[in-house]
């Protein structure tokens, strides 16, 4: 009852049988913005406006995606997909998927993170390449013959001479 009575109010203006689903869906982006309101507060908040509107008979319900609204009023984990990037303390499932970096590592990795995030890579292509990326430089390392791998804006010159060359693998 308090959500639907808080939506009433925020358009205390307007007679209810004026409002359009673009009012609803304002409403929520709103609300969704309000760093007080927390999750469950939220989807109370959607099932409450719902509730209002269909007491009073509103013509366009089916034109709001309620089931939307009240997805996004679920906390997503620190490693989801869409959040990973923003996490300052991102733990991996197991050391095999994310092994510990080196610093010259590290500074070869850069670049190629950056580069993948201009293209707007996914968070997941991001995480497979920096591991293959690591594998090899590893390799390279095992093999003690000097290759180093340069990143470049362009794919193709990814590699050192002597790594296109074989490195004499």
């Amino acid at each position: 009852m308090k959500w639907a009575e808080r939506y009433i109010e925020r358009f205390k203006d307007r007679k209810l049988a004026s409002h359009t689903p673009a009012d609803v869906n304002g409403y929520f982006a709103e609300l969704g913005r309000d760093t007080r309101v927390k999750d469950w507060q939220f989807a109370q908040a959607v099932d409450a406006t719902r509730n209002l509107f269909v007491l009073m008979g509103a013509t366009w319900l089916d034109e709001v995606d309620w089931h939307y609204w009240k997805d996004l009023s679920r906390t997503l984990t620190p490693d989801h997909p869409t959040l990973a990037r923003e996490s300052v303390a991102q733990r991996p499932a197991s050391p095999a998927q994310a092994p510990t970096v080196t610093e010259a590592e590290s500074s070869l990795l850069i670049p190629l993170v950056t580069e993948l995030r201009r293209r707007h890579y996914s968070i997941r292509t991001e995480q497979a390449y920096r591991q293959w990326i690591i594998r090899f430089l590893r390799f390279l390392g095992k093999a003690d013959n000097g290759c180093a791998v340069v990143w470049h804006r362009d794919a193709a010159d990814g590699l050192c001479p002597a790594a296109r060359s074989g490195c004499g693998f």
